[in-house]
């Protein structure tokens, strides 16, 4: 299951077994259903819609093992690496931010691994306080 304050949508997908899931409105079933192994139920905040799906359920619980970008934001990885290492990361530039990326990383232990490993591919600095790390873009005098 998948579910951050301030997402849009919560995501369920199931690998094995059977799972019953439920949107509540109060204390009244609103909408329920019977998930199998993958199939994957969304339900979206802004329509109030769910969707279920056949999906390969390998791809939503890669997460486990390593970070999966597909096409994603500077900013989104940061967000996601902010909620496995509990660690608030702070994009200094806008057009750094934008920056995407596909491919995965695996989870290591500590963190700056990470951001070692994105500093190696990308023109990144960073700088770790005490209540975040900051990113920065490297310019040419920084090199």
């Amino acid at each position: 299951m998948k579910v951050y304050s301030g997402d849009e949508s919560v995501h369920t997908t199931l690998v094995e077994g059977k799972v019953k899931v439920e949107v509540m409105d109060g204390k009244r079933v609103k909408h329920s259903a019977f998930l199998m192994p993958d199939m994957q139920y969304k339900y979206c905040a802004e329509d109030k819609k769910v969707r279920i799906k056949k999906v390969d359920s390998k791809k939503f619980t890669q997460w486990m093992d390593h970070f999966q970008f597909n096409n994603e934001t500077l900013k989104t990885i940061f967000r996601k690496m902010s909620r496995w290492y509990g660690v608030k990361f702070k994009v200094l530039d806008k057009e750094l931010a934008a920056i995407r990326f596909s491919g995965q990383i695996k989870h290591f232990e500590d963190f700056t691994d990470v951001l070692e490993l994105l500093k190696y591919k990308t023109n990144i600095s960073f700088k770790i306080l005490d209540d975040a790390v900051l990113i920065e873009k490297i310019t040419g005098e920084d090199r």
